[in-house]
């Protein structure tokens, strides 16, 4: 199968008018690929992550450091349990591909949920496609959850974090507010940490 594009037409992943629909051909691509690696059997929840430096540095105003997302998602891990009935070994957390070693050793240690391999840096997408276990996926400062729920029919939860970058700047509050409205009109339960 050969997806040729033109970088002179305009794409999208539904039916937009103006638009070529090539959902279904991605989606055939990303099964094909997927099918060589299926995801674990007990992951019932991934937590997609976001790059973040392990020397407690944001690599910008709007992004979490290693400290804060390990923070956030162990806050998360039990609310987690309780929504679904599983364990924290059903629960898996996905650092952004470019997250470095480091960074991801301290996560290795430091959640209270799996994580994926180090080496494992390929899209989410190949443990939402086909005959997956994964029930829901959870996300912040991401479309993950978006991208779960509209193209691959996984539940998604947007994860509020505006309360925790308060002290950042105003253009890091206004990018998680627009991320935030984007979730809300895309009908993505919210999931509040407050």
């Amino acid at each position: 199968m050969t997806l040729t594009l033109s970088l002179t037409t305009r794409y999208a992943m539904r039916e937009l008018k103006g638009y070529i629909d090539i959902s279904k051909d991605c989606l055939a691509l990303v099964n094909r690929i997927a099918l060589s690696r299926p995801a674990p059997a007990n992951m019932q929840v991934i937590i997609a992550g976001n790059p973040t430096l392990a020397s407690n540095r944001p690599l910008s105003d709007t992004s979490l450091t290693a400290e804060d997302e390990i923070r956030l998602c162990n806050r998360l891990v039990p609310m987690i349990q309780k929504r679904h009935g599983i364990t924290a070994k059903e629960i898996y957390f996905k650092p952004h591909p470019r997250t470095s070693r480091e960074d991801w050793e301290l996560k290795k240690r430091d959640l209270k949920c799996k994580i994926y391999p180090f080496e494992e840096n390929s899209l989410l997408d190949f443990d939402l496609v086909g005959q997956t276990p994964v029930q829901a996926v959870y996300s912040y400062h991401s479309d993950a959850s978006i991208v779960a729920e509209s193209i691959y029919g996984k539940k998604g939860y947007w994860v509020d974090i505006l309360p925790l970058i308060t002290k950042k700047g105003y253009r890091a509050r206004m990018r998680v507010q627009t991320q935030t409205d984007l979730a809300n009109a895309m009908n993505i339960e919210q999931v509040s940490l407050t």
